[in-house]
């Protein structure tokens, strides 16, 4: 086991000395676990991974510091499956807490106390088959205490809490480009350019892993990574979870699988898992105003405004993308 590149990489990013020690010590703790049932660091499977964090979850021990020493381990020596199972643990980690404060200081702190007084944020490293459950939960709570416009305000947040600041390029970029669509077209060519430099250096881009058909998709439609405005209002459509696999899917129930992001939602899209509720995937399909939050925030932060978004299409309502409208102010010139 080469715990040196993760000890340099916890040195150069400034974490320090002593959290640098933690995660090595971390990664020790796991091979020494594996070494039990005759595995290794080398040999280790996801199926061994998810015992392991399970284990953790049930001791107490899923500290956010170890499994992100673990997620960086694995993306660190290459192993891009076992990190991206990683990336799934934290994906939804913090956004109950969002929406609960969202909720509270829109309704009102006795209305966001009913709803989530049978809600529990779940746990660090909870397994993503739990995870529908707490949804389904969640909406029907939701929808016993509200109507539907002010359930899809609620839910319609920045629910990751991705700080605004991260998209001040955008709005300097915006500003410069003398037009809401050269603004879109220039974005649109960044960010295909980036997925080509990960594609060519076959590194993960966020959760994805990147061939070339994935960069031609996105190349061959502006809105994959930014939009098309269609008057006052942009269409954008997320790129897929799992873009490889999902192009090459003809399975309409697979690909919805494929294409969910949502560690709240995807595991109840897996083809032959088990419905959670009556209706279509388990989750209401309201939920995926979540996504339209979170799809939004760019360009709130480059257009300087709060914009109004709807889901036009989504897995949650049976297609195979999910595609957002979001609303300017007034028309562009």
């Amino acid at each position: 086991m080469d715990t040196t590149l993760l000890h340099a990489h916890y040195l150069e990013k400034g974490f320090g000395e002593a959290a640098a020690s933690d995660a090595v010590a971390f990664v020790d703790e796991l091979s020494r676990s594996l070494s039990e049932s005759g595995r290794t660091l080398g040999s280790v499977t996801l199926e061994d991974l998810a015992a392991y964090v399970a284990h953790l979850v049930e001791t107490g021990g899923n500290s956010e510091a170890r499994l992100l020493a673990l997620a960086r381990y694995f993306r660190l020596t290459g192993a891009q499956d076992l990190y991206i199972y990683f990336t799934r643990l934290f994906g939804g980690d913090g956004v109950l807490d969002s929406i609960r404060e969202r909720a509270e200081a829109l309704e009102g702190r006795s209305v966001a106390e009913r709803i989530f007084a049978e809600v529990t944020p779940p746990p660090l490293g909870t397994k993503p088959e739990d995870m529908p459950v707490v949804a389904v939960h969640l909406m029907e709570a939701l929808e016993a205490e509200l109507p539907p416009d002010r359930v899809r305000a609620v839910l319609c947040g920045n629910h990751h809490r991705i700080p605004r600041e991260s998209f001040a390029k955008e709005r300097e970029r915006c500003l410069a480009s003398g037009s809401i669509d050269a603004y879109l077209r220039d974005r649109h060519e960044r960010m295909v350019q980036e997925l080509q430099k990960h594609c060519d250096e076959g590194s993960v881009w966020f959760e994805q892993t990147i061939t070339q058909r994935v960069v031609e998709l996105v190349r061959s439609d502006q809105e994959y990574l930014s939009a098309v405005r269609d008057g006052n209002v942009l269409h954008a459509t997320k790129i897929p979870y799992d873009p490889d696999r999902w192009l090459g899917s003809t399975d309409a129930a697979e690909r919805r699988f494929l294409a969910c992001h949502c560690p709240f939602v995807r595991e109840s899209l897996r083809p032959g898992g088990e419905s959670l509720r009556d209706g279509f995937a388990g989750v209401a399909p309201d939920w995926c105003h979540c996504s339209a939050g979170f799809e939004k925030l760019l360009f709130d932060v480059a257009l300087g405004a709060d914009l109004e978004v709807e889901v036009e299409e989504s897995v949650l309502k049976g297609d195979d993308r999910c595609r957002f409208a979001i609303h300017l102010p007034e028309v562009p010139r």
